[in-house]
């Protein structure tokens, strides 16, 4: 699980790092304190590098390019829809015991 955190970390990371860098939101966001130039410095963080990531990560990769998307992931993740990302389990044998 830590591995889809990972990834799902950096996609949220993606998408809203260019708002966060985005000098008119910044400057309605911090007001009098904007000042120009990457918030944060060399301190902002970066959850993309490689000494952040779980090290499951690499397997979320590999599945996610097996499953052909991040779609399944999600459903499975976040609706418990399991069967998105893996076989359902084979029935039991209802033979005698």
């Amino acid at each position: 699980m830590e591995g889809v955190v990972s990834v799902l970390t950096e996609i949220a990371y993606r998408v809203f790092m260019s708002l966060v860098t985005d000098p008119a939101v910044r400057m309605v966001i911090e007001g009098e304190f904007y000042t120009p130039g990457r918030p944060l410095g060399d301190r902002m963080p970066d959850p993309g590098g490689p000494d952040v990531r779980y090290g499951s990560y690499e397997a979320v990769m590999r599945l996610l390019d097996v499953l052909g998307g991040v779609e399944p992931l999600l459903a499975a993740y976040f609706l418990g829809q399991w069967s998105k990302i893996a076989e359902e389990p084979a029935p039991a044998d209802s033979g005698p015991v």
